[in-house]
């Protein structure tokens, strides 16, 4: 409850009128917060349905196939730190088309992998390789990962913009009190009796 009032002060007679533009700041924050999560749920699901829609199209346009090395992989390069790491290289196979023909080119390999081993592909209608196609899964990734973000930079813009509110009333408040206090204090001077 402290946190609640010290963030959200209720009417007082004691209240400046920078305490009440501070405290109206605060909760159209607030509200533009609450308004921003919906919006960016919908975003978020208007990016997962976009990225379904190119999966489903990806995966009626690709089909796997698997290549075969036609010379080894280079060996992982050592590390300081870990010693030998897992990486690919471009590497020189072949696979065959689903028309029966032969094509030759360059696919990732695991580095180390010897000449012979057989690599899964991805092609596309003209035989090309080409990337995975998108997952359900991936465009859902994207769709959470989309709403998300969109609602933490909306949040983290307001933050800012509440802070810096509250600074410059800060400088208000303080330039008030030093001249309040410029005028009372002369009052305020003890005499010996």
């Amino acid at each position: 409850m402290r946190t609640i009032r010290r963030f959200w002060p209720r009417n007082s007679e004691l209240m400046r009128p920078a305490d009440r533009i501070e405290k109206a700041v605060l909760g159209l924050a607030v509200l533009a917060a609450m308004v921003l999560l919906p919006v960016a749920l919908a975003i978020g699901s208007e990016t997962y349905a976009r990225g379904a829609q190119l999966a489903g199209q990806q995966s009626a346009q690709r089909q796997q196939a698997i290549a075969i090395l036609s010379e080894a992989a280079p060996p992982p390069a050592p590390t300081m730190h870990s010693g030998l790491v897992a990486q690919t290289s471009m590497v020189t196979a072949r696979w065959q088309l689903p028309d029966g023909s032969v094509r030759t080119g360059t696919v990732a390999a695991t580095s180390g992998s010897p000449a012979g081993t057989r690599v899964p592909i991805w092609l596309d209608r003209a035989g090309n390789v080409v990337p995975p196609p998108m997952t359900p899964a991936g465009a859902a990734g994207a769709g959470v990962v989309t709403a998300i973000g969109l609602w933490a930079v909306g949040l983290t813009a307001l933050a800012g913009l509440y802070l810096l509110v509250r600074l410059g009333l800060d400088r208000c408040r303080l330039a008030g009190w030093q001249h309040e206090w410029a005028a009372t204090e002369p009052g305020w001077t003890h005499r010996p009796s």
